[in-house]
Formats: C-alpha cells, sequence, structure tokens
C-alpha cells in the first residue's frame, strides 16, 4: 500500500481497519498512550488515547476537513459504552452518521446514543448546529412532561408505527435490529400509550399494554405458548376487564370471558377445535353446538346438532343424499317449529360452515344468559330462511328483453360450471341487473360460486361474462348496477387460467367496450382504473393505442406508487400474452437499473425472470428475494394487486414463481431469506415458512429414490443454521414443522439434506 506523503514514516497498515496507524506498544504488545490514524488520501482520521493499555480507550474520529466526527469510549473491537456521539461535516466525508431521518435532514447535526452494553442503547439524542436539542427529523423538542423519564426520545408524528408524535423508552440492540426489555412510549401530555416487554435473549415480544388518554385498554402477554388478552373498559377511571380472551393449543382453543363493569364475571364462550373434523361449542361450559364431519369431506357430515342447556336438540341437520339436506328448528319439547331445505351441501361441507347459526365473536357482553345466546343462533337461523324467501323472489323477477335474447343462446342445462349444470345462472344473471342491493349482492356471490373454483374456469363463466359485458353499456344511468356489472367483470378477467376453451370468443364479444374501457382506465377512481387496465390488455391486446397508454401510467411520476405498479404489471402482461419477449427485455431491462422504486423494481424483475429461461441475473432474483427477507413494504402494495399474486399472499406468489420459473436461482438465493426468518414476528415467520415449502418438497424421484434437489437441499442446511442461531424460531413453530414433516433438531435436518430416502 502506497503511503501519503502526510503520513509519518513509522505509521504501519491496519488491514482490518482500512487505515494507517502510529503509536506504542507495552512490552507485552497492547496499545499504549496516544495513537493516531490516517485515511489512504493522507488526513488524520482518528485518535484513540489507550492510556494504560486497560479499557475505556478514548476516540476520537475526524473528517477531512479536520473537524470531529465521532467521539466516544471504545473498549475494543464492536463495544462502546457511555454516550457515542456522531457529528455532520459540510464537506464530503468518509466519515458515517447514522442512517435514517437524522442523517438525511440538514437541521440535525449531532446524533448520540447511550450504551449500555456492547451493541445496546437505551437513549438517543439529536442536537442542531447551535446544539439545541431537537427530533431526528429537526423538530425543536417540547416540553418534557413531568411524567416522561430524562433518557426518553421524542419521536415526530409518523415516525414510528405510531401516527401521532410521543415521548419513548426502550433498548435497542444495533447487532440484532430488535428491541429488549421495556419499551414505553407516552403522549405529549405525559399519558401513556403504550409499554412492551421483550424478551432480552430472542427480542420476541412477550407482553404488550395499550392506552388511551393514559387508561389501559388491552393487555397481551404470553404464558408458554398461551396468549392471554385483557380488553378493559375505557371509560371507567380504575382498570376492569371486559373481555379475557385465551388462545390455546396454537389459536385451536379459544374461550372469551366477559365481565361487567364492577369486574363480576359476567359468562364465556369457548370454541374447541378438537380434531380437524371434530369442532364444538360452549357457552359457560355448557355444550350448545357440535359438528362432526367425515375423515372424506366429499361424504356428509356425520353429525351436525345445536343443543338446548339441558341437552335437548335445538337444530339439527339430516343430508337428502344428493347435495341437499334438511335444517330443522325445535322447542325444547322435540316440536319441529321451522323445516328448511339447504342445497350446497358439499361446499358447506367443504368449508365446514356447519357452525354459521352460532353468533359472531363478539366484543360485548352481548349475551349475559344463555337464553340470549340461543335466541342469537335462533334469529341466525331465521335469516337463513329468509334467504331461501329472496331466492325465491329472485325467481321471480321480471326479465328484460335484451337479456333474454342473450339468454336464449346458451343452453344452461348442459353448460358446465364449478357445481354442475348452469341451470340456476339465467335468474342470478337477472338479479345483477336488479337496483335491490340485497338482491344484487347475493346474485353475484351466487354467480362467483357457480364461474370459478380454485382459479379453474368453465365453460358457464365465458357465457356470464360475454352478457355481464353486452349489458354494461345499457345501465349507464344505474350507477348500483354498472358498477355490479364491471367489479364482476374484472373479476372473470383477472383469472390466471381465463386464456382457455372460450377466451377468443369471449374477447372478440367484448370489442365494442374499448372507447369506454380506455375512458375507464384513465379515471381518478383508482378501482376504476384498475380494473379498465386489466380489461384493455385482453379487449385491447392488439391495439398500439393500449400500449402506449400503459406507457404513461407507468412513466407518470405524479401518480401513486401502486397504480404505478399495476400499470407497468399491465403493461408486462400485454406483452407477454403477445409473446413479445422483445419489449419486456429492451424496457425493462434498463428500467430496472436505474429504478429506485423497490415495488417497480419487484415488478421489472418477475417479468425479466419469467423470459429469462432458467438464466436469471443475480440482481433480479436478489431484489425479490431481499424484498421478502426485509418484509419490505413492496409486499402490502403486491397484496393489493390481486390480478398479479392470484389468490394468495405476496411471499407464497413470489417464492412460488421462482421456484416455477428458475429454480436455480432460487436455490442459490434461498438462504438469505430463512436466515433473516428469526428477525420478524411470528405471523410472518410462519407465512415465509409455509411459501417456501414447495422448495423443501422440490425432491426428484431417480431409480426409485428420492433425491435433493440443490433448492430442497440449501434450504434444508439454512433451516439447520437457523435452528443453530434461534433454537426459539424451531420451538414456536414447532407444529408447522412437524406437520411438514420435517425435524427440529438441527443435525438431523442436515441429514435430511444429505441422505436420499428410499420412495
Amino acid at each position: 500500500m502506497e503511503k501519503h506523503t502526510n503520513i509519518p514514516e513509522g505509521a504501519t497498515w491496519n488491514n482490518t481497519y482500512n487505515q494507517w496507524e502510529l503509536g506504542k506498544r507495552n512490552a507485552a504488545g497492547k496499545e499504549i498512550g496516544i495513537w493516531e490514524e490516517w485515511h489512504v488520501d493522507g488526513h488524520l482520521c482518528g485518535r484513540v488515547d489507550y492510556g494504560d493499555g486497560a479499557p475505556p480507550f478514548i476516540t476520537n474520529r475526524f473528517h477531512p476537513d479536520g473537524t470531529l466526527a465521532e467521539e466516544g469510549n471504545w473498549y475494543g473491537g464492536q463495544k462502546w459504552l457511555g454516550t457515542l456521539r456522531f457529528i455532520k461535516c459540510d464537506q464530503p466525508t468518509s466519515e458515517v452518521f447514522p442512517e435514517g431521518d437524522a442523517a438525511r435532514n440538514s437541521i440535525v447535526w449531532i446524533a448520540e446514543y447511550d450504551y449500555i452494553e456492547e451493541g445496546i442503547y437505551n437513549a438517543q439524542r439529536y442536537y442542531d448546529r447551535q446544539n439545541r436539542p431537537v427530533s431526528a427529523k429537526g423538530t425543536p423538542l417540547p416540553k418534557r412532561p413531568a411524567s416522561v423519564p430524562e433518557g426518553a426520545c421524542y419521536m415526530d408524528w409518523n415516525n414510528s408505527s405510531r401516527v401521532e408524535a410521543h415521548w419513548v423508552v426502550k433498548e435497542f440492540d444495533t447487532q440484532k435490529k430488535q428491541l429488549l426489555g421495556d419499551y414505553i412510549e407516552w403522549d405529549l401530555n405525559g399519558n401513556l400509550l403504550e409499554k412492551r416487554t421483550y424478551d432480552r435473549s430472542t427480542g420476541k415480544q412477550i407482553e404488550r399494554h395499550e392506552y388511551i388518554n393514559g387508561k389501559i385498554t388491552v393487555s397481551k402477554w404470553y404464558v408458554g405458548e398461551d396468549l392471554f388478552v385483557n380488553c378493559y373498559y375505557e371509560h371507567i377511571h380504575s382498570p376492569v376487564v371486559k373481555i379475557s380472551r385465551v388462545y390455546r393449543n396454537n389459536n385451536k382453543d379459544r374461550t372469551d370471558t366477559f365481565f361487567d363493569e364492577a369486574g363480576r364475571e359476567l359468562f364465556s364462550i369457548r370454541s374447541e377445535e378438537v380434531s380437524e373434523c371434530h369442532e364444538r361449542k360452549y357457552y359457560n361450559a355448557i355444550l350448545v353446538y357440535e359438528g362432526i364431519q367425515d375423515p372424506d369431506k366429499t361424504k356428509p357430515p356425520v353429525s351436525v346438532r345445536y343443543f338446548y342447556p339441558g341437552g335437548a336438540t335445538l337444530i339439527d341437520y339430516t343430508t337428502n343424499g344428493n347435495d341437499t339436506g334438511i335444517f330443522q328448528l325445535y322447542d325444547e319439547a322435540g316440536l319441529v317449529l321451522l323445516t328448511m331445505l339447504q342445497g350446497d351441501e358439499a361446499f358447506i361441507n367443504r368449508k365446514n360452515r356447519w357452525n354459521y347459526f352460532v353468533p359472531e365473536w363478539t366484543t360485548g357482553p352481548e349475551h349475559t344468559i344463555i337464553t340470549t345466546y340461543l335466541h342469537a343462533i335462533v334469529q341466525n337461523f331465521r335469516k337463513e330462511y329468509e334467504l331461501n324467501v329472496l331466492d325465491k323472489k329472485i325467481k321471480e323477477l321480471p326479465v328484460p328483453q335484451h337479456l333474454q335474447a342473450e339468454l336464449d343462446k346458451v343452453d344452461w342445462k348442459k353448460i358446465t360450471s364449478a357445481w354442475g349444470s348452469g341451470e340456476d345462472l339465467p335468474s342470478a344473471i337477472n338479479g345483477l341487473l336488479s337496483e335491490d342491493e340485497e338482491i344484487g349482492r347475493a346474485c353475484e356471490e351466487r354467480i362467483w360460486w357457480k364461474m370459478a373454483y380454485h382459479g379453474e374456469l368453465y365453460e358457464a363463466t365465458y357465457a356470464t361474462a360475454t352478457i355481464i359485458a353486452r349489458m354494461l353499456p345499457l345501465y349507464k344511468q344505474a350507477t348500483v348496477v354498472e358498477q355490479r356489472l364491471f367489479g364482476l367483470l374484472y373479476k372473470v378477467m383477472i383469472q390466471p387460467g381465463l386464456r382457455n376453451r372460450g377466451y377468443s370468443e369471449m374477447i372478440a364479444a367484448m370489442e365494442f367496450l374499448i372507447p369506454q374501457l380506455f375512458q375507464w382506465a384513465g379515471d381518478t377512481n383508482p378501482v376504476t382504473a384498475r380494473r379498465a387496465q386489466h380489461i384493455l390488455i385482453h379487449v385491447g391486446k392488439d391495439l398500439p393505442e393500449t400500449e402506449a397508454f400503459l406507457q404513461r401510467e407507468w412513466q407518470n411520476t405524479a401518480l401513486p406508487d401502486v397504480r404505478r405498479g399495476y400499470a407497468l404489471y399491465c403493461l408486462g402482461w400485454l406483452y407477454w400474452l403477445a409473446e413479445d419477449y422483445e419489449k419486456i427485455n429492451t424496457q425493462f431491462l434498463p428500467a430496472f437499473h436505474k429504478e429506485k422504486n423497490i415495488l417497480l423494481r419487484v415488478i421489472q424483475a418477475i417479468f425479466l425472470i419469467r423470459i429469462s429461461e432458467d438464466n436469471a441475473a443475480d440482481s433480479w432474483v436478489a431484489e425479490i428475494i431481499n424484498t421478502l427477507a426485509r418484509q419490505d413494504a413492496a409486499i402490502a402494495d403486491l397484496d393489493s394487486m390481486q390480478a398479479l399474486i392470484g389468490e394468495y399472499g405476496s411471499p407464497e406468489f413470489l417464492i412460488n414463481f421462482l421456484q416455477n420459473t428458475d429454480p436455480a436461482a432460487l436455490a442459490k438465493h434461498i438462504r438469505t431469506l430463512i436466515m433473516e426468518m428469526h428477525s420478524h414476528d411470528r405471523k410472518y415467520q410462519e407465512t415465509l415458512l409455509l411459501a417456501i415449502s414447495p422448495v423443501l418438497f422440490s425432491d426428484k424421484i431417480i431409480d426409485y429414490k428420492k433425491v435433493r434437489t440443490e433448492g430442497s437441499r440449501n434450504t434444508l442446511l439454512a433451516l439447520a443454521d437457523l435452528a443453530e442461531k434461534d433454537p426459539d424460531f424451531m420451538k414456536h413453530h414447532s407444529k408447522t414443522l412437524l406437520k411438514l414433516e420435517l425435524p427440529l433438531n438441527a443435525q438431523q435436518i442436515r441429514d435430511l439434506a444429505a441422505n436420499e430416502d428410499k420412495k
């Protein structure tokens, strides 16, 4: 390394810190006294007073112009204790200043952190050039209330997870990027807002208390794996529990206990998932509902019964064996009060909705005695009975001549749908045209049940969508009907299996809508615009105006990120449908290298990977993986784009996308994602864990043996390393891991990665 002329001849190069150093050592070779440090460009960048060789070492760092950049007490390695101060500089500098709001604004000049352990601080302060206290955004500090400790930090509005400005005391581990111990927030009047407690070893939040105007409203804490939640009466000065909730057995057993304003217990409601096929509901430990399904969900339920307190049957269900059955309501003597024919037995059975007469979970003590609770069950039964009456009303609606002409073009008895024939669809389509909201909503739901199932579309889907499109121009003056038709048409057009038999005919029949679609595509209403843009890439796919419009929307920086992102997605999909991969490459590749917006970069990466033919650039894959690993805001934006991600959340979509398009590239980067899992909340950890399951099980069968793919092997090895790094992660997700047939021990996971199992 060539030495600058400003650097003394005796200075030696330090490879660890990339700087020149000069000072004395004692007989043991330890630094003592004053040591000076120089940057490679020749300026003095540091001075450390080692004293007699025992820490703390008073340390100063300097900017190239000679002004102080950093000072604090160093204990060697990464350990600092006491106040660590950072100071900005007007000139270009090689010295660091903590990133964030304080680094980005010109008002903040000094940042201080009080370190109590290596890498852990419990106070932070900011000052302007005149050494006046300010916030991280440069706002002058308000008067600190007497109830707020001196070490609390002022947070501007919308500066953290809380919108309003507040004071906060916390301990933060800069190495693990997590909170530790007690975390407390106060409002500007000194009233408590929130208290949390984090496990000091894992960073897990184990306790949380929320306040309004200083009064506690919600408390949450864990006892082992059980979560306890208390909700308090807000208008009572002294804390009085309103609802106490207990979640046990991985949330499969939940009990809500309600209290009056004097703190006396009123009643409790419990929901118990005995097994996947067996569910019970209780009121004050009295069984009020039990549903038992056959493990084969295609078969009718074994038993569905609601009970009076003494055990007499309140409601039961008897199957007719033809996808219908009979619900009967009884009095306590066993006399039948109401009989209701129930259709769609298979659907209810698959969704396990046999308990839908039970009142929904409530936030207030609505049913203080079992009589009122049972009354609510009866009322729900009667509402369902009334829906049967509504069905009769729908079927008796007059059919407009213009609709009848379209309906007559289809043989509804022979046409296939998600559930049998399409015989019920004409009356439901007719109901869509009603300005009666109740009828319209009911018909929309019925139509969708018939049109799609798990992404699969049917003859009835295309026939119904074509009729809906033809009705649209006729209902411009009936806004409610128009929007209902438009929304349902969009729902059809975003289905992944849309381009199937019947697609071309449907699109051709919609060409008359193109002028109206362009008008809607530019609408200020984001929902209207989004729907029209997506329909345009199908109906207007051959028009240069469609491409030009989407280009303008994407590149219009005045529009919200989500709207630009959706237009970019539509543009990419337009090219993909046309198999014009060259346009994706020539337009998205240079844009990706210049783009700063993460959402847009992720969408560009998706299409670039899609056309890469198993040769995706590392930067494209890394963009997606890092977005997942950071749980970036782009994840939430993608979640709003159902047309792009389908029926799953963004993590599942992105992982499945990479696995299906370039598994080798995913295998190369999967470790990054797995090793970051522990830094997120448990829900997101679970989401990611389930999202990577296709990679875990991507093994191939060769010569009757299960052979690990690179993806499954790398995923297992990374999971093993995570198990060693954070044993609690495995404990928290043990049930999921066991369901995935994975061991919880790190070495056993490594063994699994190495072995080839017989089929």
